[in-house]
Formats: structure tokens, C-alpha cells, sequence
């Protein structure tokens, strides 16, 4: 008998469908209370995953789902960083 191992699923906040952990894109929020793009997903604090496409960054971002998700202010800067992310710039 053949036994795969385990591959965690995660939701995307935005669009609400599930993949595998590893084709969504981490978002946290420290114990500081600062939110980062988590690229690697090593980083500690609360997270939450996103699709790696611009219409789940926009929808998250318009409708304030990060910030309802992490109970965290979203500097006006990090859309523009979210998708610098999403086109390699920064992974």
C-alpha cells in the first residue's frame, strides 16, 4: 500500500478556496502588532494566506479582509509591496 505523506491545506482570505499550503502567499501579524509578507512561512505571529493573483490581493485589500482576519491596521504601502511580491521582485 502507498502512504503520501500529509500536505497541509490553508484558505485564501480573499477568495475563500483551498490549496496547498505552499501555492498561497503568508501574511502575518507579529507580536508587535506590525504586518509582514511572509515569504518562506517560518515567520512567528498570527497569519493568514492569499492567492498569488492580484484579484485576491485587491479584494483582501478593498473589502478589508486582512484587517478583519489579523485585527490589524494595513499601512498604505503594502498593496504595493504585496504585489511586488507577486511579480518576483521580492521572493
Amino acid at each position: 500500500m502507498f502512504c503520501m505523506a500529509h500536505q497541509p491545506i490553508r484558505t485564501c482570505i480573499a477568495c475563500r478556496s483551498k490549496r496547498m499550503k505552499y501555492e498561497l502567499l503568508r501574511i502575518v501579524r507579529t507580536p508587535a502588532k506590525e504586518l509582514k509578507i511572509d515569504v518562506h512561512q517560518k515567520k512567528q505571529g498570527r497569519g493568514a494566506y492569499l492567492c498569488f493573483n492580484q484579484a485576491c490581493i485587491r479584494k483582501a485589500l478593498k473589502k478589508q479582509i486582512i484587517q478583519r482576519n489579523l485585527g490589524v491596521q494595513v499601512p498604505p504601502d503594502f498593496e504595493k509591496k504585496l504585489l511586488t511580491v507577486l511579480n518576483g521582485e521580492s521572493r
